[in-house]
């Protein structure tokens, strides 16, 4: 009898090798393609909680738009983000709101992130504790422009306040230079020293250093951090000798005077907790300064501070006279607008002196208005 078993062929399964071979390459796939995948993710959220935002601001547009109509009142600086009706994410938190110009401003908290709607564009920022909109509308002119910016804020920066309205920059439109501020005490000061060269004077423009009467020259160099100018003290003045003059600073500004500067040690020297701020930073009096002012004024990169107030003073040294350029990276000096009253000849003028030493006081003493120091610009009080 005939076997009719049909032949039938060896069939190979994986051996453990290969079956662990192809583990591992998934896992690479895995490793590979998993973050890839999760930034894919978190951009498609960002992108349509974006998106959210801008259909959140189209529905206040629309709803005042439809108060407009209807004689309806919408009290303009309220918040009004449980009035409107939309699609899209709901946020966990915020607020939305009619300007006094009819514009719509959102300050709205998606997860770890704010989303902040105050010009066209949205920014968004980690900053979800204080996710809020700057009241009011910053000015501008054909001069300078006030800018609110905190995604580049200056560190330990705190912003400065026009009419209610926050700002972190300025836009000096003169040479479109912008500038850092910060808030110290109940002043408005640069956090970054002036730059401006461009008044005229062939002097700054071209870095002659003269030696003599009038002393508007300026320096111009370089260092790890930027570029530096340092101003004779005539030249910071712009040709004024009036005290709290505008000098170079941008309009509405001015270089700031010694006064000034004694309430702005002052305010630090609170800040820090310190004893005796009035009587350490008394008016007209007092050369070495204070006890660790100058920690807290100096930056922490680029010098030896922990810059508490946003102020980021850098070493720009100085240039005499006489000598070159010199001290950069050691000690930085500020002009006032303040001539020493008890000089005969009204030859020098107030300055501020920060050295190289971390918990140094801060140095107030007059100088001949002939050496180039940095200047700061204080808000008009």
């Amino acid at each position: 009898m005939k076997n009719n078993f049909r032949k039938t062929e060896n069939k190979k399964g994986f051996t453990l090798i290969e079956l662990l071979a192809v583990i591992v390459i998934l896992a690479v796939i895995a490793l590979i393609a998993t973050p890839r995948i999760m930034g894919a993710i978190e951009e498609a959220r960002m992108n349509s909680n974006k998106n959210s935002v801008y259909g959140i601001v189209k529905a206040a547009e629309s709803l005042y738009a439809s108060s407009l109509i209807n004689e309806e009142e919408i009290q303009k600086n309220e918040n009004i983000l449980d009035q409107i009706e939309y699609s899209g994410n709901k946020p966990d938190s915020g607020e939305v709101i009619i300007t006094e110009n009819s514009d719509v401003k959102a300050a709205l908290v998606f997860g770890e992130k704010c989303f902040l709607k105050i010009g066209t564009e949205v920014e968004i920022t980690d900053n979800i504790e204080e996710c809020e909109i700057p009241i009011g509308d910053l000015p501008e002119d054909e001069n300078i422009a006030y800018i609110y910016d905190s995604s580049n804020a200056g560190e330990n920066a705190t912003p400065c306040l026009i009419e209610g309205s926050e700002f972190t920059h300025i836009l000096d439109k003169r040479d479109d230079e912008t500038y850092k501020v910060t808030m110290i005490g109940e002043q408005c000061w640069f956090a970054e020293n002036l730059a401006y060269t461009d008044n005229g004077n062939l002097a700054c423009l071209t870095n002659e250093w003269n030696d003599e009467a009038p002393f508007d020259s300026c320096d111009t160099h370089s260092t790890d951090w930027g570029t530096e100018v340092l101003y004779q003290w005539n030249a910071a003045m712009d040709g004024s000798t009036e005290e709290g003059s505008q000098g170079l600073c941008p309009i509405g500004w001015n270089i700031p005077t010694d006064d000034e500067w004694t309430d702005l040690e002052r305010a630090v020297c609170d800040y820090a907790e310190n004893a005796d701020c009035e009587t350490t930073f008394p008016y007209g009096s007092g050369t070495e300064r204070g006890t660790n002012e100058s920690s807290k004024l100096k930056s922490e990169n680029n010098w030896d501070g922990i810059n508490a107030v946003g102020f980021n003073a850098l070493p720009a040294g100085d240039r005499s006279p006489t000598v070159e350029l010199n001290g950069v990276g050691f000690y930085a000096l500020w002009w006032t607008s303040t001539i020493e009253p008890t000089d005969e000849w009204s030859s020098d003028a107030w300055r501020r002196y920060l050295e190289m030493n971390q918990d140094a006081s801060v140095y107030r003493q007059p100088n001949r208005k002939n050496a180039g120091y940095s200047v700061r610009c204080i808000l008009n009080q």
